[in-house]
């Protein structure tokens, strides 16, 4: 992807234009009420019978799962009862199902997994879980627990939060903005609320990237309000909204690094709900030092990106290691995905992919090939992950893989459903 990183040279830039952002209010609409995606109509009327015996309003019912279409907004009440029994893996499904519902959403699962363990991790994730078939009484509970009042339910941690990931660069021009961008676009192109949060407070690329020039970043000097002061509704006026399910995060000014990184980081923190991704993009041309210690704490997911070249694996060695070291303590750590990005034509490199393992001692989870045409579709306002044919489809393995989903295998219930209608 030589040409991808040298755009900067191809499009003039006029820094002195980047001036404060106008905030926008995307606050995700809420309608009220409840949605109930059931597979069996069974469940449906032990439902329906509850709400009726509460004196509550019915559920709008939908067959089936949450998917992309079904999961707007302005389609579905503040609580979603999903049924998952028929789920042989009920946490892959979850992590699939907590990537197409907005986090703003109340999340019912219906199982027949009746674990200790099982309860506990879903309700980390921030899910209410009740075996089912379940008594009238119980759901009954459950329902009024999840219309807890929101303040309530946001101290105590009964709320869905974004996966945090960051995509990591070991050593400038490589690609990482290009590849945070793209895992960005594809994951909001398949349903999943997404905000990409730059680390670049001079000099950033990613309004070329995303071949938006309009696209400014907040300068802090015109806002009052002390980091540590933002609510939730403040810190979420400051998104710019890039494309549908794709907001951007960008600070900028004269402050020090460590101020702006500071705010960057505050306002990302408060943003937990609003989003079911938080990208943010570390590429190695930083002028900031980054912490291993922050990383692993900061994050759900780790992705390093690294070229076949001497240099490059050894930087990526040196940081694999850090991590290694820092994450051992920790109760929760963070996955680590390793990217190889050719992003010059292979000639260009003096490793090959068996080399690159072999000192990495590790299998790069996604390797990029080289894209000659790169450049050109950027620069018409296209993304990468479009050039995928067959097989070679690093992004959107990339996307899959941060979703919790295998390319190559179909075992989630949302997977083995739509093979199932496929053979009918």
């Amino acid at each position: 992807m030589a040409d991808i990183f040298d755009l900067s040279e191809e499009l003039v830039l006029d820094t002195g234009k980047k001036k404060a952002a106008t905030p926008k209010s995307v606050v995700p609409k809420q309608s009220g009420g409840a949605a109930l995606f059931y597979s069996d109509a069974e469940c449906k009327e032990a439902v329906l019978e509850a709400y009726t015996f509460e004196g509550l309003d019915a559920p709008q019912c939908i067959k089936g799962l949450p998917t992309a279409a079904k999961g707007k907004d302005q389609e579905l009440g503040d609580v979603v009862i999903v049924q998952v029994t028929e789920s042989l893996d009920i946490e892959l499904d979850a992590e699939e199902i907590n990537a197409t519902l907005p986090n703003s959403k109340t999340v019912i699962l219906l199982g027949q997994i009746d674990s200790i363990h099982t309860l506990r991790r879903l309700e980390k994730m921030g899910f209410y879980y009740l075996p089912w078939p379940v008594d009238k009484s119980e759901l009954i509970e459950c329902l009024r627990q999840a219309s807890l009042d929101e303040r309530k339910r946001y101290e105590s941690g009964y709320f869905r939060k974004a996966k945090r990931i960051a995509v990591v660069g070991t050593k400038g021009g490589i690609g990482t903005s290009v590849i945070a961008t793209e895992l960005c676009a594809l994951l909001a192109k398949k349903g999943s609320r997404s905000i990409l949060v730059d680390h670049h407070y001079t000099l950033s690329n990613i309004d070329i990237i995303l071949s938006q020039k309009d696209l400014e970043q907040v300068d802090i000097s015109t806002i009052t309000v002390e980091p540590n002061k933002l609510d939730e509704e403040s810190a979420t006026s400051y998104l710019n909204e890039v494309d549908h399910n794709f907001l951007y995060l960008g600070f900028t000014g004269e402050d020090k690094i460590e101020e702006l990184e500071k705010y960057t980081n505050t306002v990302r923190n408060k943003l937990g709900r609003q989003a079911n991704f938080i990208v943010s993009d570390f590429s190695g041309s930083l002028d900031f030092p980054l912490k291993a210690e922050s990383l692993v704490t900061d994050n759900d997911v780790i992705v390093l990106i690294a070229d076949p070249s001497v240099s490059g694996v050894r930087a990526t060695q040196r940081l694999l290691d850090k991590i290694k070291d820092v994450a051992i303590p920790q109760l929760v750590r963070p996955r680590v995905m390793v990217v190889l990005n050719h992003h010059r034509p292979e000639g260009s490199f003096n490793l090959n992919l068996e080399e690159v393992e072999r000192f990495l001692k590790v299998k790069p989870d996604v390797v990029i090939p080289f894209y000659k045409n790169a450049a050109k579709q950027l620069i018409d306002g296209k993304k990468l992950h479009s050039l995928e044919k067959g097989k070679v489809a690093p992004f959107t393995k990339l996307s899959m893989a941060i979703n919790g989903q295998n390319p190559n295998k179909k075992t989630g219930l949302l997977s083995r459903l739509s093979f199932k209608r496929g053979k009918k």
